[in-house]
């Protein structure tokens, strides 16, 4: 899998999916919020990052969880981050690691054992 990292602020659904998907950032962009300009923007929701899924013919299925993943299981990852509790897409690839599209690096996932997150499980 190539590593994306995300162009915007609040890109990582964009560069997530791209990375799932073997498409570039821009072409998983455009898909989602239309041709334009590149610009700030408030990132992707739980709809918009399935009809992405979809119209890639990439089958999912969605499930909301609290603790370590121990399975081998390809999937994206939405964890509460910080004070505001915003949503932070990760790339989980299996055997406790996870991309992060903000720095483009391979993680354990141990850091957030306690959060609560939401997985869409990538169906093989």
């Amino acid at each position: 899998m190539k590593i994306i990292k995300q162009r915007h602020k609040n890109g990582c659904g964009v560069a997530a999916i791209a990375m799932i998907s073997g498409r570039s950032y821009k072409e998983i962009f455009r898909m989602i919020h239309g041709k334009g300009r590149a610009r700030e923007y408030d990132g992707t929701d739980l709809d918009e990052e399935l009809r992405a899924l979809e119209r890639l013919g990439i089958r999912c299925s969605v499930s909301y969880r609290r603790g370590i993943i121990k399975k081998t299981e390809l999937g994206l990852i939405s964890i509460g981050m910080g004070k505001s509790y915003t949503n932070h897409m990760l790339v989980y690839i299996g055997n406790g690691k996870m991309i992060d599209p903000y720095d483009g690096k391979v993680k354990l996932t141990r850091w957030w054992e306690d959060a609560f997150y939401r997985m869409i499980r990538i169906e093989e």
